[in-house]
């Protein structure tokens, strides 16, 4: 009796394991049934040492990726610059041009900077500061047919177009008389607002302005705008040979910009001096002044020594040259033909000064 109370009992629990088993532990549902496994299902265990290699089968394909490429368009290919092509400004109806030229050689060393600016209504200014064996500034603007000149005094008038005015001195270098040759594209970029390809000059391509014999170093670097065609910056610089042993270097700096901004020009009130050109100047404090035919005469207040250091400085700046002079208080200058003769004499206290011209006056030229 004991050990059938005993049986019922195992049997009992036995079940009710089974049950606890067979439910799920969220929902309580049962349990798929699991076939049993048998020791031959179970594959045997691969041990791979270090030092074998690994098990040689299939190997597995390389992954693909898909990659976006943005398509560019080939750039059309660039011919060199031929720079004659770039330097004409004249078809801009407005500009702003700045240029500083640096030449150094044994005997001395110059600079010339420059300012043009041209407006429509056609005006054209030119401003220029310059040291060559002394320090001069002169000013021209040109409206219609009439020409206002400033040397840093008051302003004269002249029917001569600036060109004329300026004479023999080399106040206006030309860009393109150092850039002989081709210049090989670099780059596109931009230059201000202006989109601008950039070219390179070699040794081999550059001139030398008639400032030396031959370049035997240098380079130059130009950018030219790929909407107007001109160009809108140039750096330069190059040593040269004027002769066995002697050397010069040029450095050029050229830039262009407000192209076809409006630019405001001013057109000065000229002074009038009838008969007294505008090329030659008078001494601050002149009084009674006389012009008649190819002769000024006129008195001043200071020394003789005075009015020569006065004409010796400010005959140059206007592109007069000195030439030897034999007599005491004489000075003689020339210039494209013409010649000023300056005689400086003193009686009581007074300096009288007589200024003699030959070769006609610069509007005859």
């Amino acid at each position: 009796m004991r050990r059938t109370f005993f049986l019922l009992l195992l049997i009992a629990l036995i079940l009710g394991g089974c049950q606890i088993v067979g439910m799920d532990r969220n929902k309580g549902a049962e349990t798929p049934e699991t076939p049993p496994v048998t020791p031959a299902d179970v594959p045997a265990p691969t041990l791979i040492r270090e030092t074998e290699p690994p098990p040689t089968g299939t190997p597995l394909p390389t992954p693909t990726y898909t990659v976006e490429v943005e398509t560019v368009e080939p750039v059309e290919e660039v011919s060199p610059l031929d720079f004659s092509s770039a330097s004409d400004l004249s078809h801009l109806d407005s500009y702003r041009l700045t240029q500083r030229a640096l030449r150094v050689s044994e005997e001395e060393k110059s600079v010339i900077e420059l300012t043009r600016e041209v407006s429509r209504p056609r005006v054209v200014r030119l401003a220029f500061a310059f040291t060559n064996g002394g320090t001069g500034h002169m000013e021209i603007i040109r409206a219609a047919d009439t020409s206002y000149v400033t040397f840093g005094e008051e302003w004269r008038s002249t029917s001569l177009p600036p060109e004329a005015i300026v004479g023999e001195r080399n106040w206006m270098p030309d860009p393109a008389d150092f850039l002989e040759g081709v210049g090989e594209y670099v780059s596109e970029g931009r230059i201000g607002d202006l989109r601008a390809r950039h070219y390179h000059y070699d040794q081999d391509t550059l001139g030398t302005g008639g400032h030396a014999a031959e370049v035997v170093e240098g380079s130059a670097d130009v950018w030219v705008s790929t909407e107007h065609q001109v160009y809108l910056k140039i750096l330069l610089h190059w040593k040269g040979l004027k002769e066995p042993g002697r050397t010069i270097t040029y450095q050029m700096e050229s830039v262009v910009h407000d192209v076809n901004a409006p630019v405001g020009i001013e057109v000065p009130a000229a002074a009038d001096r009838p008969g007294i050109p505008y090329d030659v100047p008078l001494m601050p404090g002149a009084r009674e002044v006389s012009v008649r035919d190819d002769l000024i005469t006129f008195d001043v207040g200071v020394s003789p020594q005075d009015v020569m250091s006065f004409y010796t400085q400010h005959m140059p700046v206007r592109s007069w040259r000195l030439t030897e002079s034999r007599m005491p208080l004489l000075l003689r200058f020339v210039k494209r033909g013409r010649a000023v003769s300056v005689l400086i004499r003193s009686q009581g206290g007074v300096t009288t000064v007589v200024l003699v011209q030959e070769g006609g006056k610069p509007e005859d030229m």
